[in-house]
């Protein structure tokens, strides 16, 4: 478990590349905290699942692919058996939808 936790922290699987995570790659960075909450849930230490989420989200609450915590099933059963997590997903700070004043065409 460990080691598991140590190597999603160092990089992530990028179409069948390991690539180490720059601190300055949002988008590698915030990836690489989702898998974390993957494997965590998997090993069930649903503690770290529910802090990794609230943390991944108090750094980076513009980033807006926090849908899947909740809509996604493979989410559901750690909100039926850790309420924290369940709580958690629906404090998410989520980003600001930017209104369209008017319609787009095309």
């Amino acid at each position: 478990m460990e080691a598991s936790n140590a190597s999603l922290q160092s990089g992530v699987n990028n179409n069948f590349n390991w690539v180490a995570i720059d601190e300055e790659d949002l988008f590698l960075t915030v990836n690489s905290m989702h898998h974390q909450i993957v494997n965590y849930i998997l090993q069930g230490d649903y503690e770290k699942a529910t802090a990794t989420l609230l943390e991944m989200n108090e750094k980076y609450p513009s980033y807006g692919d926090y849908s899947r915590y909740r809509n996604n099933p493979i989410y559901h059963r750690i909100k039926k058996d850790y309420p924290p997590f369940a709580k958690a997903v629906k404090k998410l700070k989520l980003p600001e939808i930017v209104p369209f004043e008017v319609p787009l065409k095309n």
